[in-house]
């Protein structure tokens, strides 16, 4: 639907992102237009696409995809647009001064000749410069806008480019618009290509070779979890999405070496990295190993702090006292918690500082929750904050300043995370990693926890034996039962671990409906927030989707009390569990103890409180409460069902899972086992035993190629010669 009028009033617009809502005067009358408008000005005439909405507070608004304005010809349009004020030093009675004086003639004397403005009252010729400056500076901003969406480039987009590059930004998307996937966030290589097309830029530029290898290899990080990727599989995909030869790739391949954009490593076959890849492991793979030769005193241990231990759990504890760095690994129901209290009461003794964190802001949550101790994000603890620079508060120039440092659920750290905690590390602070080496690992780049493991360097003690208590669960025998490939108890009396079996994908549907609404509340006393339904897959019948559409309509159906809005084809309204998709680490937070902090995490979940004009409130199960902007939102989605890779680091009460038939290569042993010991308190399967003994029986793993645990075995190795 296309409409066109005046701009009558601004009556919102964020310089940062363009977003704003405006009065538009049509020939049908007035209506609310809302959307990425950067520098729009009352008094303008535009042209806008989009689609009419209703507001279930401020009623019809036309939601606008797209604009162009549209230069004003006639008498009032030009005053009206004049008179806006969107000219320094032009206010109503000097705009009706020129227009009575150029009547329809006025844009293009201002434009082409500007000292005939001199002959207006109240225009003298510092007056003019200031007119002439402001003028030149709007049209050429409006024109490179202009030139920004004839290529096919969002309004919002368009801004972030012109913000990057300001009245270079013609030359600099003519001559390598490939750059702008470095410099512009939200421009991806494939948004270049289409740009690089429109601007005659041929398949076979040197420029779209180097942007496609170094495209391959994030994607590859960002998509697989991979940090580098041999020489072959790198070539095989660049040549795939560029369509070029390999004598080609090779060739901008040896070019971004000499650039040190990407690393080349010498092995069998060649490894290349993406150059922030290659010093993150590199940085994390020296750091560690100079810290595992450190030598360090062994802490003596009061019996009585013991007391109540399994030797398992004492022996892990003796092994992070007398290493500067160590693992400890063990799976449900095998007494890491107990031991975590016990190794910080030991400290506490000692009078040895500590900080305990987490990858997200659940695992920091539980933790806390578990130990008593306090307990923050990895990110928080370094103070991280986007809109200082440098980012971290702690780094290697401010190290943190403490005797341990303690990282739960460190099978979710990925490669960036774990350098810049390091890089905050002091020599002397020690360090354990805690978590479940048969989990699934990090949703970004590296295969930390495992790589720590693997490389033999660094002192690990894995926990085995299932303590009384837990032996009790079935959530914790079925768990150790499947890693050994055993059938799982179920729907035993009394037990916590039930299958429900379904003929099909909706009638699964039908089912966590109704354990959601009724049976579930009814049986148990519980709410939304307690009760999580996981599912392997996003498509499908019983894919997280669909599943969140049911779920929304039966758990929390459309009223016309609750506000709400729309994000990415989702419906958002107050009441509803969200989470949160990606990082965001600009966006400002309250935390549950009313101090303020900045970002949220991927991961993150929590409930709608508020929506209003297009912004919506949560409040996450941390206690903290952010708000988010219209765009913002789109970092966000509903959570009645989740999947279960988006699950890492979290603990429910109840989790809920579907089991169809999905691809074999994500249907495997430590996809189930990660889903199952997300719950605390029960488990309940929906779908076929038989999907469910397939994928008990599927031990595939996905390979991730990294180098941090050679790196690390060979960095120590150098380190020992060097020490003899």
């Amino acid at each position: 639907m296309e409409l066109e009028g005046q701009i009558t009033d601004i009556r919102f617009q964020s310089d940062e992102t363009g977003y704003c809502v405006a009065g538009l005067l049509t020939d049908d009358g007035d209506i609310t237009i809302t959307g990425t408008m950067p520098a729009l000005a009352a008094g303008e005439s535009v042209r806008v696409q989009g689609e009419l909405i209703f507001h279930p507070k401020y009623g019809e608004q036309f939601q606008v995809s797209g604009f162009s304005v549209i230069t004003p010809s006639s008498k009032s349009a030009i005053y009206a647009y004049l008179a806006s004020g969107v000219i320094d030093k032009i206010g109503p009675k000097l705009a009706e001064n020129i227009v009575d004086l150029f009547g329809e003639d006025t844009l293009r004397v201002m434009k082409e000749e500007p000292e005939r403005l001199l002959s207006v009252r109240g225009i003298g010729k510092k007056t003019l410069q200031i007119i002439s400056a402001s003028f030149e500076k709007q049209a050429e901003s409006r024109e490179i806008m202009l030139f920004l969406q004839s290529l096919g480039i969002t309004p919002h987009l368009a801004t972030k480019i012109y913000r990057a590059y300001g009245d270079r930004t013609r030359a600099v998307i003519r001559e390598n618009p490939y750059r702008l996937t470095e410099d512009v966030i939200g421009i991806g290589f494939r948004k270049a290509d289409e740009i690089a097309r429109e601007n005659a830029i041929g398949p076979d530029d040197p420029f779209r070779i180097k942007a496609g290898i170094l495209y391959v290899l994030r994607e590859a990080g960002q998509r697989e979890g991979h940090s580098c990727l041999p020489e072959p599989v790198l070539l095989s995909r660049t040549r795939e999405i560029l369509g070029v030869s390999e004598e080609l790739v090779l060739e901008q391949i040896f070019a971004l070496r000499l650039q040190t954009e990407l690393h080349w490593e010498d092995t069998d076959p060649p490894c290349c990295y993406a150059r922030d890849f290659y010093e993150a492991e590199r940085d994390a793979a020296h750091i560690l190993a100079r810290k595992a030769l450190t030598r360090t005193d062994t802490l003596e241990v009061e019996p009585a702090l013991m007391d109540g231990l399994g030797e398992e759990q004492k022996a892990g504890i003796s092994l992070a006292l007398s290493h500067p760095v160590s693992v400890l690994t063990g799976g449900p129901g095998t007494g890491k918690t107990t031991l975590l209290r016990a190794f910080l009461r030991i400290l506490g003794e000692h009078k040895k500082s500590a900080y305990t964190c987490a990858p997200t802001g659940r695992a920091a949550k539980r933790l806390e929750e578990s130990t008593g101790v306090p307990a923050a994000t990895v990110h928080r603890l370094l103070g991280y904050n986007p809109s200082v620079f440098p980012p971290f508060e702690y780094d290697e120039e401010n190290p943190l300043e403490c005797d341990w440092i303690i990282i739960d659920e460190s099978s979710m750290l990925d490669l960036f995370l774990l350098q810049r905690l390091l890089l905050a590390v002091k020599e002397e602070t020690r360090l354990l990693f805690v978590g479940d080496a048969d989990q699934l690992p990090s949703v970004g780049a590296g295969n930390v926890l495992q790589d720590l493991i693997e490389s033999g360097v660094i002192p690990t003690h894995r926990l085995t034996k299932i303590y009384r208590q837990a032996e009790e669960s079935n959530i914790v025998v079925n768990a150790h039962r499947m890693q050994k490939g055993e059938s799982l108890r179920v729907n035993e009396p009394e037990k916590d671990f039930f299958f429900m079996e379904t003929r099909s994908q909706e009638e699964s549907v039908r089912l966590i409906e109704t354990l959601l609404a009724t049976r579930l509340p009814k049986a148990y006393g519980v709410g939304l927030p307690d009760m999580q339904v996981l599912a392997p897959v996003k498509k499908g019948t019983a894919g997280t989707i669909h599943l969140n559409e049911r779920l929304q309509e039966i758990l929390n159906p459309y009223t016309p009390a609750a506000g709400q809005t729309q994000s990415k084809g989702e419906t958002l309204r107050e009441g509803d569990r969200v989470i949160q998709m990606k990082n965001n680490y600009e966006i400002a937070v309250t935390l549950a103890d009313g101090t303020q902090a900045q970002g949220v995490y991927n991961g993150d979940m929590g409930t709608i409180r508020r929506v209003f004009d297009g912004e919506i409130t949560v409040v996450f199960d941390d206690g903290a409460r952010c708000t988010y902007s219209k765009k913002e939102a789109d970092d966000i989605a509903l959570a009645y069902a989740i999947t279960i890779h988006k699950s890492q680091g979290s603990e429910f009460p109840i989790v809920i899972l579907p089991l169809h038939n999905g691809p074999p290569m994500l249907y495997t042993r430590n996809l189930l086992y990660t889903a199952i010991t997300r719950a605390r308190d029960l488990v309940i399967l929906t779908g076929e035993r038989r999907i469910m003994q397939q994928m008990i029986a599927n031990t595939h793993t996905r390979v991730r190629f990294t180098g941090l645990a050679t790196r690390l075995a060979a960095a120590t190795e150098k380190g020992r010669r060097g020490i003899r």
